[in-house]
């Protein structure tokens, strides 16, 4: 594994920066969340974990009714 950066690796950089500086300044600037894609994740995970448990998935705590 090397620990430099060459002069071509960074003109390359900083080339594809400028010709997306609108998205790299909004990046960079606007605020956002990830909310939404947070909470479905959850969901899924939270589905899984039901759905290891058994057919009631009473083995697993997760603070809402189990469909």
């Amino acid at each position: 594994m090397r620990n430099t950066v060459s002069t071509a690796e960074c003109v390359w950089l900083w080339l594809m920066f400028r010709s997306n500086w609108k998205a790299v300044t909004a990046g960079l600037t606007l605020a956002w969340s990830s909310g939404a894609v947070e909470g479905a994740i959850n969901r899924i995970i939270m589905w899984n974990l039901i759905c290891q448990a058994g057919p009631c998935g009473l083995s697993v705590d997760i603070g809402w009714p189990v469909p």
